[in-house]
């Protein structure tokens, strides 16, 4: 129940997530759908589409139930599983039902779809301090309460604290009910790179890989760090010619204190992949190919560290043994 101004393509993907809940062996599932107010044009429309997706789901263990103009609080009150709003109203009436001592609904509190470039921010901030999965969830919590209007980011927070209430959006809703892990949000892997610490061409790499370096593509991993120096092994001359290779430290004055954190004894334009290790550089070009000889300083880093050349299109990558 999203309020008496629903956005209708969330109660859709809601009744349409429902659907996909496994079956029931002896007993039906009632998913109550407001579909806000019947003289409303565009919610007259949600309700009419809510009902011929009932009509077509009938014989499923999910009975959809839309509804329109019609007090909900019986139905709030009854129900196993509520997706509301954190509206003041609201937020009293989830707060009031918890003192009900056989209350033990779950309440879902829904939130419109978060901006993936902000939540992958937020997700590499989680990362440094978190597991994986504790990050993704803290990350898409941040992020959903940071595009909401402050008195309800505030009563949401409160639920979640209070009652146990956890943020949903309809991508999600079935993993949120089994307890599993589900991406709630599409991260935005250059901006995600970079604040992991990995420089230009490394980043330029991983999210366009060219065709013939297939030893070197990996499927990157949230927590992935920039290789670290102690690939060398103690060898300083091989250390010196990774760190040439690998090019200055820093390439921007506006580099966030994450990447200057995680390339702390770290090579930005390196990485591990299924246990091996390589160094990318894009080929420089015109005055660049001038002050930095790419052939040679790689030819460098086989010599040192030992390994082999390989040329992948735009990019020399020395694969270090």
């Amino acid at each position: 129940m999203l309020g008496s101004q629903p956005t209708a393509s969330a109660v859709e993907g809601y009744a349409r997530a429902s659907l996909s809940l496994p079956k029931l062996e002896s007993a039906k599932r009632y998913v109550l759908l407001a579909c806000g107010k019947p003289r409303v044009e565009a919610y007259a429309k949600l309700y009419a589409d809510m009902v011929r997706l009932a009509k077509e789901s009938e014989g499923t263990t999910t009975v959809l139930v839309p509804f329109t103009g019609q007090d909900a609080k019986e139905m709030l009150g009854r129900a196993d599983i509520t997706i509301t709003r954190s509206g003041g109203m609201t937020a009293g009436e989830l707060l009031a039902l918890r003192t009900r001592k056989e209350d033990q609904k779950q309440m879902l509190l829904h939130v419109e779809s978060v901006a993936d470039k902000r939540a992958t921010k937020i997700l590499a901030k989680h990362l440094q301090k978190s597991e994986k999965q504790d990050a993704l969830e803290a990350a898409f919590e941040e992020s959903a309460l940071e595009g909401m209007v402050p008195w309800e980011a505030g009563n949401a927070r409160y639920l979640m604290k209070a009652v146990g209430a956890k943020v949903v959006i309809p991508k999600i809703f079935v993993a949120v009910l089994r307890n599993s892990s589900a991406l709630p949000f599409t991260v935005d892997w250059t901006t995600l790179l970079r604040r992991r610490g990995f420089g230009l061409d490394e980043i330029a790499f991983a999210t366009a890989p060219p065709s013939g370096c297939e030893a070197a593509v990996c499927t990157r991993e949230f927590d992935d760090l920039p290789l670290p120096e102690t690939v060398a092994k103690g060898n300083s001359s091989c250390l010196s010619a990774l760190r040439y290779f690998n090019g200055p430290s820093l390439t921007s004055i506006h580099l966030h204190a994450d990447a200057v954190a995680n390339r702390r004894g770290r090579l930005k334009n390196g990485h591990m992949c299924n246990g091996a290790s390589f160094m990318v550089r894009k080929r420089p070009e015109r005055v660049g190919a001038f002050f930095f000889n790419i052939d040679s300083a790689a030819q460098a880093v086989t010599s040192s560290c030992g390994g082999r050349i390989m040329n992948c299109g735009d990019f020399v990558v020395p694969h270090i043994f």
